[in-house]
């Protein structure tokens, strides 16, 4: 992975539960500015950036090609992989205009306290359980329908490597194609 070869202090934890597939961090040196890139998976981040002087956090979206984004030297990373698909905090938003983007996380009022709280944080295993309470009471509150029904796809699809035909969805599912192309585009972009 981009992360392990250019980054200090690589560690993760996989948890593959509620949607997230791991939590990592990692160290960039204090010489240079590195930028990093992400794979095409379908997959989310938020990702808190400790430097010495603040906190800033960042949801990155999936993204459709290898995409570099640049990470600050002598800064110290926390992030949260979701799972293909998953993209709980933003709901609000057009998935479609989230796609290979690096935005603050102040731009999302559902997750103002958020980067507070995990601004106080200082080791790995207490910014795992700040996310993991805030996230908890998010999904308590925030449940949809069709995220659900579109997860279940997404879970299917990964369950068979990707190798499965949009016939065998609509006859797994009972619903269209037309509908499951409208899933996966409202929350995949």
């Amino acid at each position: 992975s981009n992360l392990v070869l250019k980054t200090e202090k690589f560690y993760q934890r996989v948890i593959c539960e509620k949607g997230i597939s791991h939590f990592y961090s990692f160290n960039i040196s204090k010489d240079k500015d590195e930028k990093i890139s992400f794979v095409p998976d379908g997959c989310s981040n938020l990702i808190f950036e400790y430097s010495p002087h603040d906190v800033k956090s960042y949801f990155i979206g999936n993204t459709d090609v290898l995409t570099e984004f640049s990470f600050k030297k002598d800064s110290e990373y926390f992030g949260i992989r979701f799972e293909p698909g998953e993209n709980p905090f933003m709901f609000s938003q057009e998935v479609k205009d989230l796609v290979s983007q690096k935005i603050p996380l102040d731009e999302f009022n559902i997750l103002k306290n958020l980067t507070e709280k995990m601004s106080v944080q200082e080791t790995f295993t207490t910014r795992m359980c700040t996310f993991m309470e805030e996230y908890n009471e998010f999904l308590k509150k925030n449940v949809s329908v069709n995220n659900h029904l579109f997860l279940q796809l997404v879970r299917l699809i990964v369950r068979k490597d990707g190798i499965i035909k949009i016939s065998e969805l609509e006859k797994l599912s009972g619903y269209s194609n037309r509908y499951i192309n409208l899933l996966f585009e409202n929350n995949l972009g």
